[in-house]
């Protein structure tokens, strides 16, 4: 087991509701980092599409996408995903989505145990360590499906490799002194990029 996850776990219990983002900042490194040290988070392919579209069978799970300043989580179907190079749609009910995977680097399928249970999941981050996107199950999914997906696009363990902040040599530039917005108290990117997911716009009646 790792230093890092040991003080994780010293961390986790004096502060038992604290998330992995906010935990992983608190350590001083991404959340990519905090989850690949975790020995029962195994490496996915990065083949993305394919992923994605080997979800409907797990049934209802949780998308969830965040950022610093809001998350977004819808609860269905992760159906129906179709993939045009790099940008792909999910078109269903609730989970209705626009997915670019423009920075989609590394993904992980993840087991933790909770006061209520194994929760399983699926996450993938940019080649900062950020999060671009995860997928929860839910008391309504198909575990025996989620094990099948995570054996068939399982990877073989390696070290992590992710690209350093020009400004400051931190691993997330979320962290990056040099984007802090110091008059919103909040970060600021220093260029604009495609965001991982996007909601569909539903035209009003």
């Amino acid at each position: 087991m790792s230093q890092l996850w040991d003080r994780y776990q010293t961390l986790k219990a004096s502060q038992p509701q604290l998330r992995a983002r906010d935990a992983a900042a608190a350590l001083g490194v991404s959340e990519c980092e905090l989850v690949a040290a975790d020995p029962a988070a195994a490496p996915l392919r990065p083949e993305w599409p394919e992923v994605l579209a080997a979800l409907a069978p797990l049934g209802r799970v949780m998308a969830l996408t965040r950022n610093h300043a809001c998350v977004h989580e819808t609860k269905g179907e992760y159906a129906n995903v179709s993939f045009e190079g790099k940008i792909g749609i999910a078109i269903n009910p609730v989970i209705d989505l626009r997915i670019f995977l423009f920075h989609w680097r590394h993904g992980f399928a993840v087991r933790s145990e909770t006061p209520r249970g194994t929760q399983r999941s699926l996450q993938f981050f940019d080649r900062h360590g950020e999060a671009v996107h995860k997928v929860y199950l839910t008391a309504d999914s198909d575990v025996a499906a989620y094990e099948a997906l995570t054996a068939r696009f399982s990877a073989p363990a390696s070290e992590l490799a992710l690209e350093r902040c020009r400004c400051c040599g931190m691993s997330s530039r979320t962290w990056c002194s040099s984007t802090m917005s110091t008059t919103t108290r909040g970060w600021r990117w220093g260029r604009r990029r495609w965001p991982a997911t996007t909601r569909a716009r539903r035209p009003r009646p």
